[in-house]
This record gives C-alpha cells, sequence and structure tokens, in this order.
C-alpha cells in the first residue's frame, strides 16, 4: 500500500519539477520592453477617486441610506478590479527585476533586485488591500485607508519604467 503512494508523490514532484523548468525556461527569453508593454494601464486618478473618504463622505450626505449603500458596493467592486491590475503588474515587474538582477552590470543588477523586492512588497501589500476591500464590499459602511496603494504602485512602476532605457 505504501509501495504506491511512495511511486505516485515521486512522480509528482518529478513532473512539478519539469514543469517548474520549462517555465524557467520560457521566461529567459523574454525582453524587458516585451514585459513593459504587458503592464495594464491604472488610471491613478479614478482608484485614488474611489478609495477616498472625501468621496465617500459626499455620498454619505447626499445619497439616500439605500442608495449609499449600493453605490459604495458598486465603488468597492471597481476598486478591487483596480487592485486587482496593480498586483498582476507588481508581478510583471518582479519579473523584469529578476531579469535585470542577472546583468553582468553591478549597477543595473542591484536595481534589479531592489525592484523584484519593492515589487514584492506592493503584492503583500495588494494583497492586504484586497482582504480589506472584500471586506468594506460586504460591510459598505467599513473605512480604511486606502490611498497608500497608488503612491505606491506609483513607485515601483517609476523603477520598473527605468529600464526600458537600460
Amino acid at each position: 500500500m505504501s509501495m504506491p503512494l511512495f511511486i505516485a508523490i515521486i512522480l509528482v514532484m518529478s513532473v512539478l519539477s519539469l514543469y517548474l523548468v520549462a517555465r524557467e525556461r520560457a521566461f529567459r527569453h523574454v525582453h524587458v520592453d516585451d514585459l513593459l508593454e504587458k503592464l495594464a494601464p491604472i488610471n491613478f486618478d479614478a482608484l485614488e477617486n474611489l478609495m477616498s473618504n472625501e468621496t465617500t463622505q459626499f455620498i454619505q450626505r447626499h445619497a439616500p441610506a439605500t442608495q449609499h449603500r449600493s453605490l459604495e458596493r458598486e465603488r468597492t467592486a471597481i476598486a478591487i478590479e483596480y487592485v486587482r491590475g496593480i498586483s498582476k503588474n507588481a508581478k510583471l515587474m518582479a519579473r523584469i527585476g529578476e531579469l535585470a538582477s542577472t546583468s553582468p552590470d553591478p549597477a543595473i543588477a542591484n536595481e534589479g533586485h531592489e525592484l523584484s523586492t519593492a515589487s514584492l512588497h506592493l503584492r503583500l501589500f495588494t494583497m492586504r488591500t484586497l482582504f480589506r476591500l472584500y471586506l468594506r464590499w460586504m460591510i459598505p459602511l467599513f473605512q480604511d485607508d486606502f490611498e497608500p496603494v497608488s503612491s505606491s504602485y506609483r513607485s515601483v512602476l517609476a523603477k520598473a519604467s527605468g529600464f526600458r532605457e537600460k
């Protein structure tokens, strides 16, 4: 009974390692400019407006209670899509950083490592923000400060865009 289980585990691990090797080889031939072109555009003004407490307070003052809740849910659902886009872009920027960190030039390799680290931190930040947004979607009266997502994304995007010139 344990021998077939052992063979199955070895087989699954072999397939997984082959998949990871193939995936890594596929990414080796990707160019930084190709990855930069895949970045989804993010409308910062719209995102900041969706997530601002001032807009929430304006809606609270001017909309009836039933309409206020539905508007808050709608705003939150749109903000969730923006933050998902930022998370996907952060994944691409982490890959750009990984590619740059393999550069023979130590300065570019260091900048690539910094970009990878900042991108991974941004992804973790977006996960936390998504959790809070889902909470806000379920409980429209839940308030939080969501604006740092936009500023964090802008700084990481500026680092990634710097590799276009290099």
